[in-house]
């Protein structure tokens, strides 16, 4: 097991193994898009790894031509099941284990055998015996047998299951902020901790870290820790008095970004070409392009020196109505980046000294826009734009210090760093 509780993971790994395919839990999870999606049952939110069972296998699985059988048994029939029965996974409580541990059946001789995935390091034992009393032991009274099956290849348009899983995240957040407002039972606080937390607070930070967002999984880790110190406290105050319900907001508000990101990668597969790059260009910015732009514009949290400080954009024609009248006050000058006939992002001149001096501002509509090369390319225009067509020779521009793509853009466009104090880097390019 290669991430926290992918037992069934690996087991559905093993089963491919003997269909000829060789893989592991990390990358069926990754497939599967396991870090995007969310759901809930009843009262209880669930992600990563306790995603399981055909509907979560078959996203994987039906690509390849296969499909997962799932079989109920009662418990008095389970052992003549397995005897009659191939290679299968199935769910068994473990002697000091907490809750099922996903195994698959190997074989009988008397003994029922099972490999029993094992931790990444850890001193598990790859492989358990049991007779039947042991094994009738260690089940519910339903068990569900899982297979592989052959299925029509196809595959599964996930748009609905992440815009689900947008929602969920959402009410997860939701429910945590009632429920951390009025005091508890410790049985109360006990279930909450598998009900409601851990889908954001353990699951949720192992899929952030298996897709490689390390930052944002670190930031969620720190409202971890003094949850846990929470619960390991007597508990008599609230818990929105040990955890910040508002840093919690805004990084779910993050994880959300991320999510949307894989919807609009779903609905628009093609991504930009490098010959969309070569043709992007500037146009000065009316109000119908700002209104557009700004209906699917997302804020960046590669603004934001705190990411829990985070907080998701929604548009409405008023905010944006104003937005417009705050460039006209200030007199800034707003151009389009154009790509083709859409407005992808805004370039802003501000801080206009006439034929001395400007400050340049970028913002991209949203992730799906960045690290293709349209930033730099609209810097670029921008920065030609201002000494040419506004006859300003010294432009300025500055960047979060923890932004730094930002930064690499604008040194890579002949910026020279001039400066910088505990939130920014500032920096400057002559004509």
């Amino acid at each position: 097991m290669h991430f926290n509780s992918s037992c069934s993971y690996t087991a559905l790994a093993v089963l491919l193994t003997d269909k000829g395919i060789d893989t592991e839990d990390t990358e069926i999870a990754l497939r599967i898009g396991l870090p995007w999606l969310f759901t809930r049952d009843g009262d209880s939110f669930l992600a990563g790894p306790m995603l399981q069972g055909s509907e979560w296998f078959d996203i994987y699985l039906n690509p390849l031509g296969l499909c997962m059988t799932e079989e109920f048994t009662e418990k008095t029939s389970l052992p003549d099941h397995l005897r009659s029965h191939g290679l299968c996974m199935l769910g068994i409580r473990l002697p000091g284990g907490i809750g099922k541990h996903a195994v698959v059946f190997t074989g009988y001789d008397g003994v029922f055998h099972f490999y029993n995935p094992p931790r990444e390091g850890s001193k598990q034992p790859p492989e358990i015996s049991m007779t039947e009393e042991e094994l009738l032991s260690s089940i519910d009274d339903i068990t569900v047998t899982g297979s592989l099956g052959k299925h029509p290849a196809a595959v599964r348009d996930l748009t609905s299951a992440l815009e689900n899983s947008v929602a969920v995240l959402r009410e997860n957040y939701l429910a945590i902020e009632r429920f951390g407002s009025i005091p508890h039972s410790e049985t109360e606080y006990k279930n909450a901790m598998d009900t409601l937390f851990r889908s954001v607070l353990l699951d949720g930070i192992s899929m952030l870290e298996l897709a490689g967002e390390t930052d944002l999984a670190d930031a969620f880790r720190q409202i971890q820790k003094d949850f846990l110190t929470f619960m390991k406290s007597p508990k008599t105050g609230l818990l929105s008095e040990s955890i910040s319900l508002a840093d919690l907001k805004g990084l779910i508000e993050m994880y959300v970004r991320l999510i949307k990101q894989r919807i609009r990668e779903a609905v628009h597969p093609q991504r930009i070409t490098s010959d969309d790059i070569r043709n992007i260009h500037l146009v000065p910015m009316t109000e119908e392009m700002y209104h557009r732009y700004f209906q699917d514009y997302e804020n960046d949290p590669d603004l934001y020196l705190n990411k829990a400080d985070y907080v998701s954009y929604t548009y409405t024609p008023e905010k944006v109505a104003k937005y417009i009248q705050r460039q006209i006050d200030l007199k800034r000058e707003t151009l389009a980046v154009m790509c083709g006939k859409e407005t992808v992002g805004e370039i802003i001149i501000k801080n206009i000294e006439e034929h001395k001096c400007a400050t340049l501002g970028i913002a991209l509509k949203n992730a799906y826009y960045k690290d293709l090369g349209i930033g730099t390319e609209a810097e670029r225009l921008a920065v030609r734009y201002v000494f040419e067509e506004l006859d300003i020779p010294l432009l300025y521009a500055d960047s979060v210090r923890t932004n730094t793509r930002s930064q690499h853009v604008l040194e890579k466009l002949g910026f020279k760093l001039i400066g910088e104090d505990s939130e920014f880097r500032y920096y400057s390019i002559s004509r």
